[in-house]
């Protein structure tokens, strides 16, 4: 996904859950984080990368909507999705 769309990936340690690979990017003015990490895969059945959103912009516009742009930027649709989650944590 990263050479699709040019980006770098970056590498670092997951607090609790390893190593990680992914890149961040801005897509309608909001921050995404497209991550893949080895416990995920190597432990879990894992088989892809996840996106995660800047929670404030997730409470303000919906994980729908928020999910619908990220898919958009990344040229995904709700086919390549096996999962959103339904709620967000107060915090």
């Amino acid at each position: 996904m990263a050479d699709r769309f040019g980006f770098e990936l970056e590498s670092w340690d997951e607090d609790g859950l390893g190593p990680a690979v992914g890149f961040e990017f801005i897509y309608a003015d909001h921050l995404f984080l497209v991550r893949e990490l080895a416990h995920y895969l190597e432990h879990l059945g894992g088989e892809g990368f996840d996106i995660q959103a800047d929670y404030g912009d997730l409470r303000r516009h919906g994980i729908e909507e928020m999910a619908d742009q990220a898919l958009a930027a990344l040229g995904l649709d709700h086919h390549n999705v096996t999962w959103i989650t339904e709620g967000l944590p107060d915090l």
